[in-house]
Protein backbone atom coordinates (compact mmCIF):
# COMPACT_ATOMS: atom_id res chain seq x y z
CA UNK A 1 0.00 0.00 0.00
CA UNK A 2 1.22 2.99 -0.79
CA UNK A 3 -0.37 6.78 -0.34
CA UNK A 4 -3.33 4.91 1.05
CA UNK A 5 -4.32 2.98 -1.78
CA UNK A 6 -4.15 -1.07 -1.85
CA UNK A 7 -2.79 -3.34 -5.13
CA UNK A 8 -3.85 -6.89 -5.59
CA UNK A 9 -0.06 -8.41 -5.99
CA UNK A 10 -1.60 -11.80 -6.89
CA UNK A 11 -4.38 -13.51 -8.88
CA UNK A 12 -7.18 -15.26 -7.18
CA UNK A 13 -7.03 -19.08 -8.05
CA UNK A 14 -10.50 -19.62 -7.90
CA UNK A 15 -12.91 -21.09 -10.83
CA UNK A 16 -14.02 -17.79 -11.05
CA UNK A 17 -11.02 -15.27 -10.36
CA UNK A 18 -9.98 -17.48 -13.49
CA UNK A 19 -12.82 -16.82 -15.46
CA UNK A 20 -12.79 -13.01 -14.55
CA UNK A 21 -9.35 -12.87 -15.81
CA UNK A 22 -9.81 -14.40 -18.84
CA UNK A 23 -13.14 -12.04 -19.61
CA UNK A 24 -15.77 -14.66 -19.41
CA UNK A 25 -17.19 -13.32 -16.13
CA UNK A 26 -17.97 -9.99 -14.49
CA UNK A 27 -16.75 -9.47 -10.90
CA UNK A 28 -19.82 -8.54 -10.06
CA UNK A 29 -21.68 -11.63 -10.78
CA UNK A 30 -19.03 -13.88 -9.11
CA UNK A 31 -20.89 -14.36 -5.69
CA UNK A 32 -23.36 -15.94 -7.45
CA UNK A 33 -21.51 -18.16 -9.61
CA UNK A 34 -22.25 -22.01 -9.18
CA UNK A 35 -18.08 -22.45 -8.50
CA UNK A 36 -17.64 -19.52 -6.81
CA UNK A 37 -15.57 -20.43 -3.98
CA UNK A 38 -13.82 -23.50 -5.68
CA UNK A 39 -10.13 -23.11 -5.37
CA UNK A 40 -7.86 -23.83 -8.58
CA UNK A 41 -5.05 -23.65 -6.75
CA UNK A 42 -3.88 -24.51 -2.69
CA UNK A 43 -1.32 -25.37 -0.05
CA UNK A 44 -1.60 -28.13 1.36
CA UNK A 45 -3.60 -30.61 -1.26
CA UNK A 46 -0.33 -31.98 -3.14
CA UNK A 47 3.32 -32.85 -2.43
CA UNK A 48 4.59 -29.70 -4.82
CA UNK A 49 3.39 -26.04 -5.23
CA UNK A 50 3.56 -23.72 -7.75
CA UNK A 51 3.95 -20.36 -6.11
CA UNK A 52 3.61 -16.38 -7.71
CA UNK A 53 6.22 -14.46 -7.42
CA UNK A 54 7.51 -10.97 -8.05
CA UNK A 55 9.48 -8.13 -7.27
CA UNK A 56 8.26 -5.06 -5.80
CA UNK A 57 9.81 -1.61 -5.55
CA UNK A 58 8.88 -0.71 -1.39
CA UNK A 59 9.49 2.84 -0.33
CA UNK A 60 9.63 4.26 3.48
CA UNK A 61 6.17 3.94 4.26
CA UNK A 62 4.61 1.64 2.08
CA UNK A 63 2.79 -1.17 3.56
CA UNK A 64 2.63 -4.80 3.07
CA UNK A 65 -0.44 -6.93 3.83
CA UNK A 66 -0.22 -10.64 3.50
CA UNK A 67 -3.99 -11.87 3.55
CA UNK A 68 -6.04 -14.68 2.15
CA UNK A 69 -9.03 -14.32 0.06
CA UNK A 70 -11.02 -14.69 3.26
CA UNK A 71 -10.11 -11.28 4.21
CA UNK A 72 -10.25 -10.11 1.16
CA UNK A 73 -14.24 -11.22 0.74
CA UNK A 74 -15.11 -9.88 3.92
CA UNK A 75 -13.45 -6.73 3.29
CA UNK A 76 -13.18 -4.02 0.66
CA UNK A 77 -9.85 -2.93 -0.95
CA UNK A 78 -10.67 0.57 0.81
CA UNK A 79 -11.03 -1.11 4.29
CA UNK A 80 -7.78 -3.48 3.72
CA UNK A 81 -6.07 0.00 2.75
CA UNK A 82 -7.34 2.15 5.43
CA UNK A 83 -6.33 -0.52 8.30
CA UNK A 84 -3.00 -0.45 8.63
CA UNK A 85 -3.07 3.69 8.83
CA UNK A 86 -5.43 3.55 11.50
CA UNK A 87 -3.29 0.87 13.82
CA UNK A 88 -0.32 3.24 13.17
CA UNK A 89 -1.95 6.23 14.17
CA UNK A 90 -3.01 4.18 17.72
CA UNK A 91 0.14 3.27 18.46
CA UNK A 92 1.54 7.06 17.99
CA UNK A 93 -0.82 7.69 21.13
CA UNK A 94 0.06 5.29 23.18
Amino acid sequence: MAWGFADQLTQDHSVTGELIERGELREEEAAQHPYYGVLTRALGVGPDVEIDRTRLAVDDGDRIVVCSDGLFNELSGEDIARSPHRRRRRHRNR
